[in-house]
């Protein structure tokens, strides 16, 4: 898969992600259960995880949920989805009210596929996501480039304590690659 897009088709996908998302949760809120016809063209068409996080005023955090891998016939069908669950589904906000959608603003990060990490040498927190996973199902999974995360040893701490997993526990680390895509305010 090609991470790689022209400034033009990057502009026009990142306004088409952040629409369906938006889409999808006034939708909701008018009780619509149907997701309309949306063209899916490009990166748009295919199959990939996505992850869908809110932002409120001042860039605050609102929500935030995704998919490591796809569960929805095409990049476009999984954002309207998990748009929903980020607005209503993420347990460590109450969920979003109708009021507040006028402020709300949407960034989906389109995932490409997990890679096995057998160093950190190969982690880059501005670079790449990580998912730390231990036998027992037990998963910690930090999108890159989040602010306040600097180093390796930042992303991979940051990631036990999402996931609940001991300082010395043994893992399975892999890393992937985003495309994000930021609604205009």
């Amino acid at each position: 898969m090609n991470t790689k897009m022209n400034k033009s088709e990057g502009q026009a996908t990142g306004k088409a992600l952040s629409q369906i998302a938006r889409r999808s949760i006034e939708a909701a809120f008018r009780g619509d259960t149907e997701e309309p016809a949306i063209a899916v063209a490009g990166i748009l068409g295919e199959q990939h995880g996505v992850f869908v996080t809110i932002r409120g005023r001042q860039g605050k955090l609102r929500g935030c949920v995704g998919t490591l891998t796809p569960h929805f016939a095409n990049t476009a069908e999984e954002t309207w989805r998990v748009a929903r669950d980020a607005a209503f589904l993420d347990g460590r906000f109450a969920p979003v009210g109708a009021h507040e959608l006028e402020h709300l603003r949407f960034e989906v990060s389109v995932l490409f596929p997990l890679e096995e990490v057998t160093s950190t040498a190969e982690l880059d927190p501005r670079r790449y996501g990580v998912v730390l996973a231990t036998k027992d199902n037990r998963r910690g999974v930090l999108l890159p480039d989040v602010k306040g995360i600097k180093t390796v040893g930042q992303q991979l701490i940051t990631a036990r304590l999402k996931g609940g997993i001991g300082e010395f526990e043994p893992v399975r680390i892999q890393r992937f690659a985003v495309k994000k895509f930021c609604e205009e305010d």
